[in-house]
C-alpha cells in the first residue's frame, strides 16, 4: 500500500486537482460509485500513458463546474474485497475522506499500470481526454506505451552506482 497522506498533504492535492481539467488520470464524480472498477482501470492506464505516478478519482465534486457537493459514499463502499478481486494485476489505490468546507469529498489515488494494462472484471478501460473507453480504442503506439512502462531496476541501481563499486578485476578485463 502507498503511504497515508496526512490532512494537510490531501487539502493541498484536492485545490491541485480541482484547478486541473478532467483528462486521461483525474476524473471528478457527484457520487456514482457504480463504474468504479473501471475507473480504477482508466485512471490507472491512463495515469501511465500521462506518465503520471498516480489517476486520481474524486466523488463529491460536479465535473462540469469543479463546485463541491459533497457525497454519501463511504471508504468503505469503495474498498471491499469484492472490487480488489476484479482488479488484474493487483495495483494499489488508496481511499481518503476529507471534508472541504463542510462538504465530505472522497479522494481515490490510484497507481499508475506497469508493463501491462489494469484490467477489471476481465476488460482493461483508457480514458481519452475526459472520456471513458475501452483500451482497444487506443492506439496501437499507446498500448505498446503501456506494456513497455514496467521499471527498469538495473537503471535505477545504475544510476546509483560509482566507480567505487566496479571490481577491480572487472575493470582490467573490460581494458583488454
Amino acid at each position: 500500500m502507498s503511504s497515508p497522506l496526512a490532512e494537510k498533504e490531501l487539502q493541498e492535492l484536492l485545490t491541485k486537482l480541482l484547478e486541473e481539467p478532467e483528462c486521461e488520470f483525474i476524473e471528478f464524480k457527484k457520487s456514482d460509485k457504480s463504474a468504479f472498477g473501471e475507473y480504477l482501470s482508466a485512471l490507472s492506464n491512463g495515469a501511465c500513458l500521462r506518465n503520471e505516478d498516480f489517476g486520481y478519482l474524486v466523488f463529491g465534486v460536479n465535473d462540469k463546474n469543479k463546485k463541491i457537493i459533497g457525497t454519501n459514499i463511504s471508504e468503505g463502499d469503495l474498498n471491499r474485497a469484492t472490487i480488489k478481486a476484479k482488479l488484474e494485476p493487483k495495483i494499489d489505490y488508496s481511499t481518503h475522506q476529507l471534508y472541504h468546507k463542510h462538504q465530505k469529498v472522497i479522494l481515490v489515488r490510484i497507481a499508475r499500470a506497469q508493463g501491462r494494462p489494469t484490467y477489471h472484471n476481465g476488460q482493461a478501460y483508457a480514458r481519452i481526454g475526459e472520456d471513458k473507453t475501452s483500451l482497444k480504442n487506443l492506439t496501437e503506439n499507446q498500448i505498446r506505451r503501456i506494456y513497455n512502462s514496467a521499471i527498469d531496476w538495473s537503471a535505477e541501481i545504475a544510476l546509483q552506482a560509482s566507480i567505487a563499486d566496479l571490481d577491480g578485476r572487472a575493470i582490467k578485463l573490460a581494458r583488454k
